[in-house]
């Protein structure tokens, strides 16, 4: 009986110095830090070939060579509608896929 009166006290005193702010702050820190890395990570920008309808950019690299989308000094704005691709966030291509369950 002596070990479960001692349990008894060792929880009230685990209890008694036990503060959810303890908890909370960290957690709450962690995950505002996990909110502004996915933000961060859905407002970066790339160029996106164009499936339907004009695109605003076209590309001007040599032909065989590699496309980088996320390197805007290989594309040029076109103003006439010719452009293949358009520049979107992480965002917009997300808010595009028609998603079924």
């Amino acid at each position: 009986m002596a070990s479960g009166e001692s349990t008894t006290t060792e929880e009230k005193d685990f209890r008694g110095r036990f503060r959810l702010g303890k908890v909370l702050i960290p957690v709450f820190l962690g995950m505002i830090a996990a909110g502004w890395l996915l933000w961060h990570d859905l407002s970066k920008e790339r160029y996106e070939r164009v499936t339907t309808g004009p695109g605003d950019f076209e590309w001007v690299g040599h032909p065989g060579s590699i496309i980088d989308l996320n390197d805007p000094e290989q594309f040029r704005e076109v103003t006439d509608g010719t452009g293949e691709y358009k520049r979107m966030t992480q965002r917009e291509m997300l808010g595009q896929i028609k998603w079924t369950w």
